[in-house]
């Protein structure tokens, strides 16, 4: 039996996550180094991103992390994929209070992409996820 590289094993881990768990729109995943990964303010760059371009969605992860946090930060993004409500995104952006600063802003953006229906979708993931590792 022969070892998987690191690359192997994200790209079959992609694909199982397309089989169990079709998505709404269609997704790209994107492997990026660190250096071409947003920022979070002027700390770190964040270890993965999931962002919309017209009726396709994207999931970006940063490939500078050790791989089992890669696999993990796959299975967040792609909750939020699963998650994606076509109009939400742009309607909670409406309605973000905008004299907020940017820590509290931060925190109210990440509570409403972080929702009880976004984690039930992570742990349908995660559950699958653990028969899956070899």
């Amino acid at each position: 039996m022969t070892r998987r590289s690191r690359r192997d094993k994200l790209e079959l881990h992609v694909k199982q996550l397309r089989l169990a768990f079709p998505t709404p729109w269609p997704v790209t995943v994107v492997f990026a180094p660190g250096s071409r990964v947003p920022k979070l303010g002027e700390k770190r760059a964040v270890r993965g991103l999931t962002y919309r371009e017209g009726r396709k969605l994207y999931v970006m992860l940063n490939t500078s992390y050790p791989e089992w946090a890669i696999h993990e930060v796959l299975n967040h993004e792609w909750a939020h994929c699963l998650d994606f409500r076509p109009g939400a995104a742009e309607l909670q952006r409406s309605q973000a209070p905008g004299s907020l600063p940017d820590a509290a802003q931060r925190q109210w953006e990440h509570e409403q992409y972080h929702d009880d229906h976004f984690y039930l979708h992570l742990g349908r993931i995660e559950r699958a996820y653990e028969s899956w590792e070899d």
